[in-house]
This record gives structure tokens, sequence and C-alpha cells, in this order.
């Protein structure tokens, strides 16, 4: 039986999904080297699902814990270890999430496992054997830290090859899963106003307020470059993105993936989480940086987008190869 990599995280409407997404993806990549096994609190049925999916097991947890926002996250009300039960000194573990801090960490210490964080703040990770971070720009010292986008956290559509000459003007919009800052309708109000795009494909999902599908469903409604896409999976979005030549996105893993289908990216910063992704875009010149749109109306979003639509960042011409990287990665990990 091959060596069990335990992926932890959790994804609902209070976080996000994106810690979920990730280790997903590294599932996608890795089970056909490893016995992957998914561990997630309390998940919904479409969680339970896709995991089951991608994973050879699934872990439920049914563990006490008042999810906060990822910036009010601190050592009082971080998550408490609840993996004794389940995991061995042979398995390897990943962890993604804010809320999984140094009691976390310590409990899986203390049961022997090789711990792999993924991580976004460049924190100490005093029992790592890796952290992750697919920041580009970062300088790190030594072998703990794989950083940058040879070591991006996609999913395995966005690794396929994909066609460099797009005739087209069209956009695609995504500010993440469930948008919890509401800000979709009104980007996309300002980016129609910009009168610079022949499309806006707006990515959305059922974790979007019923308000903000309604703003957007007015706006389809009285303007046919707007569509819709809801709830699409890997195959689905690498669909929509090759009929774009551009993308205004969070600075997540969302962006990570634009950029890895040769689009010319819009990064905007809608959590503290996300400064290093966006500085690191930003400043190697791979994205153009919108700030941070939750201070911008529909006229400042459109006015933005006129002056800096022709600024230089750089487009791929061919797709990223970060897949093979973890390949070779995770066969290095020790035993206890």
């Amino acid at each position: 039986m091959s060596r069990r990599i335990i992926f932890r995280a959790d994804g609902n409407s209070a976080i996000g999904f994106g810690h979920f997404y990730r280790l997903l993806s590294l599932a996608g990549i890795l089970r056909e080297q490893f016995t992957c096994v998914f561990a997630i609190n309390s998940p919904d049925e479409i969680r339970k699902k896709q995991a089951t999916q991608t994973c050879h097991e699934l872990i439920v947890l049914d563990t006490p814990y008042t999810f906060v926002h990822p910036d009010q996250v601190t050592t009082e009300n971080q998550m408490p270890f609840d993996m004794a039960s389940y995991i061995t000194e042979e398995d390897i573990v990943l962890l993604d999430g804010y809320h999984f801090l140094d009691a976390y960490q310590r409990g899986l210490h203390e049961k022997g496992v090789v711990q792999v964080c993924i991580d976004d703040h460049l924190r100490e990770y005093p029992y790592a054997w890796r952290v992750i971070n697919h920041a580009p720009g970062i300088n790190t010292i030594g072998d703990q830290f794989c950083t940058g986008l040879a070591y991006a956290i996609l999913r395995q559509p966005f690794f396929q090859p994909f066609d460099v000459k797009k005739n087209t003007t069209g956009l695609f919009l995504s500010m993440g899963g469930s948008d919890s800052d509401g800000l979709t309708a009104t980007l996309c109000e300002g980016l129609l106003q910009s009168g610079c795009f022949s499309s806006i494909h707006v990515i959305i999902t059922d974790m979007f307020r019923e308000e903000q599908i309604s703003r957007l469903q007015k706006l389809m409604q009285n303007d046919n470059r707007v569509r819709l896409h809801k709830n699409l999976d890997a195959h689905q979005i690498v669909e929509v993105m090759s009929g774009c030549r551009y993308a205004y996105t969070a600075a997540s893993t969302v962006l990570v993936e634009a950029y890895a289908r040769g689009l010319k990216c819009f990064a905007a910063r809608t959590a503290i989480n996300q400064t290093l992704l966006y500085k690191g875009f930003t400043e190697q010149h791979l994205a153009i940086g919108a700030g941070e749109p939750a201070h911008m109306d529909a006229d400042m979003i459109a006015a933005f987008v006129q002056d800096n639509i022709n600024t230089q960042a750089e487009v791929l011409s061919a797709p990223l190869q970060s897949d093979g990287n973890f390949l070779k990665l995770f066969q290095l990990a020790p035993h206890a």
C-alpha cells in the first residue's frame, strides 16, 4: 500500500473555500503515487462529493468550532487539535488554513507525522518539514520553504496546453467562491462602464448572497456582454477562460489560475492574507495591481481600467509545470 497523505482543510461561507480547493488540487496531482485522504470539519454535501471524487478516503470531523474571518484568528480562538485518532507516524499531513496555529501543529508533531504547511504569510512553522507559498518574488533561505510559481497549486485542467492567439477582448471575472464582501456586482458595473471588454464572464456560486445574484442577473438582462457562470468545475472554468483575453480576480488562487491560462490579469486585494500574492504578482509585473475594490465605486473602477488597460503585464505562452515539482517533492518526504 502506498504511503498516506492526509489533506486537512476546511471550507464554508465564513472562511471561503480556497483552502479546501488548494488541497484538493494537490490531491489530484499526488493521488497516483500516494493514498490520499481528505479530512474536513462539518462539510456540506458538495464538498463531500468533491473530496471523494478526488481522494481515496474521506474523514468527516465533527469538531465544535466557531469559524471566524481569517484576519481575526488568534491563539485564543484557533482550531483545537482533532486528528489524534486518525493519524500514524508514517503519515504525511498537509495543513491549509489560518485556524491551524501552534496548538494544532504541536499536536501533529507529538504524533510524529511529517508536516507540510500551505502558507500565505511567511510565518514560522517550527514543526514543518516543508512550507509551500506559491507567491512569486519571495526570497527565503534554506530548504524548508518551497516558494514561487514553481510550486503553483493548480487543478489538473490548468496544466493543459492552451491557444495563445485569442481573437477576443473578453474578460473573466471572479472574486472567489463566496465573495463574502459582495464586490462582484459593483465590479461588473464598472467593467461594463469602461467599455474595454467585448464580454464579461462572471463566476458565481451557490454561496453568493441573493442580493448579489439579483444585481448580476439584472446587469445580464440589460447588457448582453454579461455572462453568468454558476458552480463551474475546473474543466468548465478552463473552457470559459479559453474564450477570454483578460481576467479581473481576487489575489488568491484564482489569480494564479488565470495567469496560468495565459490571460492578462488585473489583481485586486480583498483580504490581508492575499498581501504576499498581490505584492508578488504586481511587483514582478505578472499582473496589474487593482488595489482594494471595497473602496471603489463603479465610476472609479471604470476609470482605473481605462487608464491601465494597456499597462504591461506578463502573459504566459505555455502552461506552468509545477505538478512535476510536487511529485518530486513528496517523494523525498522522510519517514519516522
